[in-house]
């Protein structure tokens, strides 16, 4: 079962790795249309990223992806360690092509909080999420 852990607020790019940049630049281009590496600004100055969070999603021990939230009601979740986007996050929505992923996915965001109780797929993903853990 998926698990969304290690919840790390990020306030500047400063002092990120390579692969969280990288992250970036794939989300800058997603969320503002053009290639760019956004700067984060807690005061979500035009152009710039703001209330963003880095989370691991574990399955068991083992690192399966890197998640980001931004802006309040996005995000991108990428295959870990790349630039491998598998899921977005749209007004608080999870979408995601794969349908086995989506739930795994949707269920770990309801265990996590992450998914607000008004999202469409809430009831799906935590039936989900009630059934994985019997």
């Amino acid at each position: 079962m998926l698990e969304f852990i290690d919840r790390k607020p990020i306030d500047a790019t400063d002092g990120l790795d390579q692969v969280a940049l990288a992250q970036l630049a794939v989300i800058g281009e997603l969320y503002f249309g053009e290639p760019t590496t956004p700067q984060i600004s807690a005061d979500g100055d035009e152009g710039t990223l703001s209330a963003v969070d880095h989370w691991r999603v574990v399955d068991g021990e083992r690192h399966v992806y890197d998640a980001w939230f931004y802006m309040g009601d996005s995000g991108t979740i990428f295959e870990a360690g790349t630039t491998t986007n598998v899921a977005e996050i749209i007004q608080c929505g999870l979408e995601c092509g794969d349908k086995h992923r989506r739930v795994a996915l949707g269920a770990a965001m309801v265990a996590a909080k992450l998914l607000p109780k008004g999202d469409l797929s809430y009831k799906e993903f935590a039936a989900a999420l009630a059934a994985a853990k019997k």
